[in-house]
């Protein structure tokens, strides 16, 4: 989670209203309004820093007699091509932000209800795996996938957990979330690439620009 976005958060469950028992669709209505303001206000920041680039390169001088210089077009091009990228990092920063925020009333669930422990993990990853494998009821699997994953994030069964929310996500044809996914369960600790890269629960991400490059130095 960002700096920002867990700043939103303590804000957001700071006030009474929002004490632990409340309803968590009302934690994640607060949370997702204070991310959209925040998408605003990055949105508004960009569009000065653009305009800025834009006064900076029409005020130069022409070429001056000491020798040639960069032509003040292809300069501009260049930087608005780097704030659109910019931009683009933003709002996929943001929108997974939203995603996180959405997944809050998993982990008050996981908090409460368990996994306590990894035997009662390890019972539910099986519950779990079964429903992805054998029913393929995919939305049902990652739900609990998710509670290991959130009550064990570093152990074994918690990131081959968060693996098999992606693969599950992939299968679904929510490739932005499946990468999320992804990602977090390399950095858990999940190392098994060359199975990453040859299961066929994976293959709607293959053409992915984000998938690309979280295996291009692996």
């Amino acid at each position: 989670m960002s700096t920002w976005l867990a700043a939103i958060f303590l804000v957001a469950t700071a006030s009474p209203a929002l004490a632990q028992d409340q309803d968590p669709s009302e934690l994640k209505k607060r949370i997702l309004e204070k991310v959209s303001l925040r998408l605003a206000q990055e949105r508004a920041a960009l569009m000065k820093r653009i305009e800025k680039i834009i006064d900076e390169e029409l005020a130069k001088d022409q070429p001056s007699a000491k020798g040639p210089q960069a032509d003040p077009v292809r300069e501009a091009e260049k930087k608005l091509r780097a704030a659109e990228e910019e931009k683009e990092r933003a709002a996929a920063e943001l929108a997974k932000a939203k995603r996180d925020a959405e997944d809050e009333p998993i982990r008050k669930e996981a908090k409460r209800d368990g996994p306590h422990d990894e035997d009662e993990a390890q019972e539910l990853f099986d519950r779990a795996l079964k429903l992805h494998d054998d029913q393929k009821s995919y939305k049902e699997s990652i739900h609990l996938f998710k509670r290991i994953y959130f009550q064990f994030p570093k152990s074994s069964v918690g990131f081959t957990s968060a693996y098999n929310v992606a693969c599950g996500y992939s299968l679904l044809g929510q490739k932005e979330e499946a990468i999320d996914w992804l990602e977090t369960s390399i950095k858990a600790g999940f190392s098994k690439i060359d199975h990453l890269r040859k299961d066929p629960d994976l293959d709607n991400l293959r053409n992915e620009k984000r998938y690309k490059k979280l295996l291009a130095d692996r």
